[in-house]
């Protein structure tokens, strides 16, 4: 059981630390992790894990994993970034969040590490990353979970995560450019880079497509002597009906069946994703061995989230993290599919620094519709300028907005919405945290003017 301590306050603790490594600037690798780790007697070599690295769909393939194991009697813990809402949620069990008087237990341990002048560790050298990682390493040991999820930070081979040597599976969901400065100019760049948390004889799989990538995975699960298994080839699944609160398909794989499962998270890539997650199962040992029934029950209970959420109808208020050139593609084709081009919609968007926003803004301008954006900045450090967005916006002749800040332009957008308009909100799962919470108090008449 952890332990109460005292008044401190965690929070503070942890903000001392730069989010991108030593006195701020980025420094992927693995050594401040593993000797902070080491302190604490590595809790990450304790635990049974999945880890799961991705360009796209890591949280939502974690998260249906994590309904399936619950459901299935197990007690799961969930590693997963940014939250939705509250840090803590980072850190779960059983999909409910580390306390804050859990997280004191931990921060306090970590406080007494770098108070030991023996142990020679300064403030300012790991990221912050790295510090959450080590607690949610140090909080599944201390809860005694049965099997842990854990969710790739950025990259792969040396993203703090990867201090856990000999998970039970690797999963990559899918490659795609992102993070180019850091991972690298081409796929098989980006594409090594995730294929660092293949580990020697660990099982892994992998629902990306494209030719480059596998190439990469191939050659290395071969160096690693690590059994490759790829979706593609390995299982069949269909969509056979979809509509606004649920998805339905059909899964074959091993002489294995499974019919008319229900989906209630949104997108066919999430279609996809479910697959992957159900068909990684099969790779597990044999006391992870979960019936069917549970399955299907983990599966229609899965929530998640800001990934295409419908948080209203009439009018409709989409949600949906997409942060790359590839989650906006998904999004633009759910919108697409699913809502009518004689009645207008309306994009809330705000994008970091580090991503194609020319391209996402090309992806937009695709669809069909009568569009307004409503450009803003959410509150993370790196987001970008609303006047960088609005001057391409205006280059491509869609009709924006620019706002100071969310809560003004969630609160002016649905203003000016009818009862039968769309309103959409993307761009960054920062963005969609913040303006979650706005248009909550919108929908329950809570968020007032001044």
């Amino acid at each position: 059981m952890l332990k109460r301590n005292g008044n401190m306050n965690p929070y503070e603790f942890l903000l001392q630390f730069k989010k991108y490594g030593k006195k701020g600037g980025f420094q992927p690798g693995l050594e401040r992790v593993n000797k902070l780790l080491s302190y604490l007697d590595n809790p990450q070599d304790k635990v049974n894990y999945i880890h799961i690295g991705g360009s796209n769909g890591k949280g939502s393939t974690a998260a249906i994993l994590t309904s399936i194991f619950k459901e299935a009697g197990f007690k799961v813990g969930t590693y997963i970034s940014p939250p939705l809402v509250h840090f803590n949620e980072r850190f779960k069990v059983n999909e409910i969040p580390i306390t804050t008087n859990e997280l004191k237990e931990i921060v306090s341990e970590l406080k007494d590490i770098f108070a030991d002048p023996a142990k020679d560790i300064k403030i300012e050298e790991p990221s912050f990353f790295e510090i959450i990682t080590v607690i949610a390493f140090q909080y599944f040991y201390k809860k005694e979970i049965d099997i842990g999820i854990l969710e790739v930070g950025l990259g792969g081979r040396l993203d703090a995560t990867n201090a856990v040597s000999s998970p039970l599976l690797s999963i990559i969901t899918n490659i795609s450019y992102e993070h180019a400065d850091i991972l690298g100019p081409e796929i098989k760049d980006i594409a090594f880079e995730k294929a660092g948390i293949i580990k020697k004889g660990v099982p892994v799989i992998t629902g990306a497509e494209n030719k480059e990538a596998l190439d990469v995975f191939k050659k290395i699960a071969a160096q690693m002597k690590a059994k490759l298994t790829i979706m593609e080839k390995a299982a069949n699944y269909e969509l056979i009906d979809k509509n606004l609160k649920q998805q339905t398909f059909n899964l074959r794989y091993n002489g294995e069946t499974f019919d008319d499962i229900k989906l209630n998270i949104l997108g066919e890539h999430q279609v996809k994703n479910a697959a992957l997650a159900v068909r990684s199962l099969n790779l597990l040992p044999a006391r992870y061995k979960i019936n069917k029934e549970k399955i299907y029950k983990g599966l229609d209970r899965c929530r998640w989230p800001g990934r295409l959420e419908m948080m209203n109808r009439n009018p409709n208020i989409i949600l949906d993290g997409a942060h790359n050139v590839d989650g906006m593609k998904r999004l633009v084709q759910f919108i697409d599919d699913n809502i009518k081009k004689d009645k207008k919609l309306f994009f809330l968007i705000s994008i970091l620094k580090d991503k194609d926003y020319k391209e996402m803004f090309n992806i937009i301008n695709t669809l069909d519709h009568k569009m307004e954006l409503s450009i803003t900045k959410n509150q993370n450090e790196r987001s970008l300028k609303p006047t960088l967005l609005k001057n391409y916006a205006d280059t491509l002749n869609l009709k924006n907005k620019v706002y100071n800040n969310i809560q003004k332009a969630v609160k002016q957008t649905y203003k000016t919405m009818d009862e039968d308009d769309t309103f959409c909100i993307t761009g960054s799962l920062y963005t969609v945290a913040e303006a979650r919470f706005f248009t909550h108090l919108l929908i329950e008449g809570g968020l007032k003017d001044g």
